[in-house]
């Protein structure tokens, strides 16, 4: 099985809901990318435009291996286009309103499978749906860390390890100036001054400069990281943490089985009985806040997690750090795709093989490669997994 190999393979298109207005404080762009995580492209228009991080506006991540096309909202914006080397902005309108996660309400995938000796059948798929799980592209931020959130680290207090993790963990993914970089912080860790000197103007200069002037202050130094990057974070120790909550439901379930993924192992199920079915349709799980209620079985699993992690749930109000916070979040546990279409020829890329193109919907924050898992009953190759 191979996917993405050619970038037409794989496209996400994000189903948006935003009005125009004749005028108005916000500018909206259309974001088509390829080979660019959506941070790094936002990032990157910030620099041409010489824009604030905090003037511009998207409702979600797209993954980096793909193409792909969301809208985005930036205060004061330009009525312009830009193109980029892995990107193109495309001017909309005026808005009264910026992006927000609630400016869409799902992604319309268009996947081409490849490689393939047998095509799966897409009956179970369609009739039982598929546990709704956060996927690889959440935990980019586990490279260079040997499988350590950061999230996890802040939970526990160790501010110092977080930071460590955050800037100066380098992974073989990491492209070659952001490589160095981060070694060089490994290596020189501790020498603030000396490196507040040395290093380019960058978020990692500002640290070092400020802890060469508040030795040990690694907490507020953690909070001059960018607010996209500590959201993600959190988001990927939170994620994985309801991903476990979920596991530990469909476990119970018979002939289930399990698929490796970035942070660990999905578990899926082969079939539902109707009772089952049910069950799980009306099943949604909130993200662990620190004043999030849970209630019957949920609680009983959630408990059972956090016991594991050795962590408690109030320690997830981290109270040294001013401005980062986990989020709430209601997800739901089972989802289905919408308008699932296929269709089937040889692989002109692999002689003698056949190939399978989806088309399909699904809701926001739902992940079209754990449908893919669960459709082949295996991981994706390795070398094609995102790190949005």
């Amino acid at each position: 099985m191979k996917i993405k190999q050619k970038p037409e393979d794989f496209v996400v298109t994000e189903l948006d809901r935003y009005e125009l207005s004749r005028t108005g404080p916000f500018a909206l762009y259309r974001l088509l990318k390829w080979d660019i995580g959506t941070i790094e492209a936002v990032r990157n228009l910030g620099k041409n435009w010489n824009l604030s991080g905090a003037q511009i506006a998207f409702g979600g991540l797209k993954d980096r291996h793909a193409r792909t096309e969301q809208v985005i909202s930036i205060r004061g914006g330009p009525e312009r286009h830009f193109d980029g080397s892995a990107f193109r902005v495309e001017y909309l309108g005026r808005s009264r309103d910026p992006i927000s996660r609630a400016s869409f309400h799902g992604n319309r995938f268009e996947i081409t499978v490849r490689d393939l000796q047998d095509i799966p059948d897409l009956a179970p798929l369609k009739r039982h749906g598929v546990p709704n799980y956060f996927d690889d592209q959440r935990f980019g931020s586990l490279r260079g860390t040997d499988g350590d959130f950061i999230g996890r680290a802040l939970v526990r207090g160790e501010y110092e390890k977080a930071l460590r993790l955050a800037i100066a963990s380098p992974s073989a993914q990491d492209r070659k100036q952001e490589r160095e970089l981060r070694v060089r912080l490994r290596d020189r860790w501790g020498d603030w001054a000396a490196l507040g000197k040395e290093l380019p103007p960058s978020t990692e200069r500002s640290i070092a400069l400020f802890l060469a002037g508040r030795p040990g202050a690694y907490g507020f130094a953690f909070e001059l990281l960018d607010q996209n990057l500590r959201l993600l974070y959190l988001s990927a120790y939170q994620s994985w943490l309801w991903n476990r909550c979920l596991a530990d439901v469909v476990r119970k379930l018979p002939d289930a089985y399990e698929v490796e993924y970035a942070a660990g192992r999905h578990v899926f199920y082969k079939a539902l009985s109707p009772a089952d079915q049910d069950r799980l349709a009306e099943l949604a799980i909130p993200l662990i806040t620190p004043s999030q209620k849970f209630e019957g079985e949920t609680a009983d699993i959630v408990a059972a997690v956090l016991r594991e992690e050795q962590v408690e749930q109030r320690q997830f109000r981290l109270k040294k750090l001013a401005k980062t916070f986990f989020g709430k979040g209601l997800r739901d546990a089972l989802i289905a795709p919408a308008g699932l279409k296929s269709a089937t020829g040889d692989d002109e890329l692999n002689k003698g093989r056949r190939k399978l193109i989806l088309s399909f919907e699904l809701p926001r924050g739902a992940y079209a490669t754990v449908l893919l898992k669960r459709l082949f009953h295996a991981p994706l190759p390795s070398e094609e997994l995102p790190d949005e």
